[in-house]
């Protein structure tokens, strides 16, 4: 039969007459997985950086924010560098509150958020597309997981 995972992610196989059980083991390998991408702001600059240079997928994203400003934070569509006039590419968006004591969010992408172009990320203060405001240096933490 045919395995699947339902929204609820509950496995499923397709083919088989019901009632019989069937046993699953999940074995971690060395090799295959997710990749992933991390980054903080490094300088009072907006994060402007590829992710993946080439089509993908997008299956998490966190971000963590200590700064006392809310901070815009887009996915591109794009195998380069985002800018603040490349509102066309965002696939999604995402506002992380201000806060000095930290704050973020954490986001599971089910199915996950394909990527035809590349992965670009853009963060910077301030919630519109067109926005550039610098971030504190280590003050904004972003984690990707893609593939």
């Amino acid at each position: 039969g045919t395995v699947r995972l339902s929204p609820r992610r509950a496995l499923y196989v397709e083919g088989i007459s019901g009632g019989l059980p069937i046993n699953i083991n999940i074995v971690p390998t060395a090799s295959g997985g997710l990749l992933s991408y991390s980054t903080q702001a490094s300088g009072a600059v907006a994060i402007s950086q590829v992710v993946k240079n080439t089509p993908g997928q997008v299956y998490s994203i966190e971000c963590f924010n200590y700064s006392d400003f809310p901070v815009s934070v887009r996915l591109h569509d794009q195998g380069s560098a985002p800018l603040s006039g490349d509102q066309a590419s965002i696939k999604w968006r995402g506002l992380v509150p201000g806060n000095s004591g930290g704050a973020g969010f954490v986001v599971q992408f089910s199915p996950p958020r394909m990527f035809v172009s590349g992965i670009g990320l853009r963060c910077c203060s301030g919630p519109g597309d067109q926005d550039f405001g610098a971030i504190l240096s280590g003050r904004l933490f972003a984690n990707i997981g893609y593939f």
